[in-house]
């Protein structure tokens, strides 16, 4: 991050995309008295930024506009494509949170003199005295605190979440109060780039001219079909190239058997996929990578917490049992749920909680 030089803490900066929840937080913050600036990040081609340029005019608020389309290729999709490459399942969302809004886009926000970066996001910043912590949203429909799990001491430090406590009924009330037209608009996707949700025909056009792959998966020079096996070895049928397959899946296998069969395993050495009944999909262990302590600064192993394996995801409750090296790679966090769960799945967020507060998150690392 850029070194943090001639701040002003009456100065706050919004990322705002033209929705309702980023409208209403930077609307919040000049009813609270700060200066505020509008920020939008052009992240593709097709991004929208006219309803976020005609939110700041209707808040009469000053607007930039800031290209970080390369940042984003190379941050985001590349490792998109390249978890998939692997027989992971990504989560952009994370990793957008970690390098571009709160990374890239928190500088931006320095560069022009803001304290903070606001967002919309439903999530609490709570500071302890020792340590800032990051807490669920009050309203626990919209809870997004999952996807922040990466965010680092010094990044809270000049983050505000202002609708941490209130309910999206609240907020839409207000957005109609102010007349705003950003009242009625829809909720986005979750995969932004990916606007039709379809992330096969996304990972089709863009196989083709990606040839940044990383050391664990440069020996996939092509999407290879391959054989679609079970766990006694008997061969069922052919798939069609790893990256368009994830954990848990049963449709589109084209294959037929007595039971209902699911994806549990993907061997992407061997180029071959796993299938299983439901029950091969559950397991109680699982072993998580780039650990980031956020309102705790180690793991507890005597504390029983609550884990969730995805974002809508309930949460299922067990133990940290151990912290270890992972061969120079730095340190692999094995937990242990108290009863099995189903398709625990590489590429994932596993993201642990005590009550309301979010303790640590990590990538899982099941192949």
């Amino acid at each position: 991050m850029l070194i943090k030089t001639n701040l002003s803490n009456d100065v706050v900066a919004v990322a705002m995309s033209g929705g309702v929840d980023s409208t209403i937080a930077a609307a919040l913050m000049q009813k609270e008295g700060y200066e505020t600036i509008g920020l939008t990040m052009r992240l593709f081609a097709d991004s929208n930024l006219e309803k976020a340029k005609y939110s700041a005019k209707q808040l009469g608020i000053s607007h930039h506009i800031i290209d970080f389309e390369e940042i984003f290729r190379e941050k985001i999709i590349q490792n998109f494509i390249n978890e998939y490459l692997m027989g992971h399942t990504p989560n952009p969302c994370v990793l957008c949170n970690k390098f571009i809004k709160f990374g890239a886009l928190l500088d931006y926000a320095h560069s022009l003199g803001a304290k903070f970066l606001i967002t919309g996001h439903y999530a609490q910043i709570i500071y302890n005295k020792e340590r800032y912590c990051l807490a669920k949203g009050l309203d626990k429909t919209k809870e997004q605190s999952y996807f922040l799990w990466s965010l680092r001491q010094e990044q809270l430090a000049n983050i505000k979440f202002p609708l941490g406590k209130y309910h999206k009924s609240e907020i839409k009330q207000l957005a109609k109060e102010l007349k705003l037209t950003s009242a009625e608009a829809k909720e986005s996707q979750e995969i932004c780039f990916i606007p039709d949700d379809d992330y096969k025909k996304f990972l089709l056009k863009y196989f083709s001219d990606f040839s940044d792959f990383s050391s664990s998966s440069s020996s996939l020079e092509t999407i290879r079909s391959g054989l679609i096996m079970n766990s006694n070895g008997e061969i069922l049928g052919e798939h069609k190239g790893i990256p368009f397959y994830t954990i848990g899946q049963r449709r589109g296998l084209g294959i037929s058997y007595s039971k209902p069969l699911y994806v549990y395993k993907m061997d992407v050495e061997n180029n071959i996929i796993y299938v299983g009944t439901g029950e091969e999909l559950y397991s109680t262990n699982m072993i998580i990578k780039d650990i980031n302590w956020v309102s705790w600064d180690k793991p507890h192993f005597q504390e029983r917490i609550l884990a969730k394996i995805r974002y809508r995801h309930i949460g299922a409750y067990g133990f940290m049992k151990s912290y270890d090296d992972d061969n120079g790679n730095g340190k692999r966090l094995h937990f242990v749920f108290e009863t099995p769960q189903r398709a625990i799945t590489s590429g994932q967020s596993a993201v642990f909680y005590k009550d309301d507060k979010l303790l640590a998150g990590g990538i899982i690392n099941v192949n």
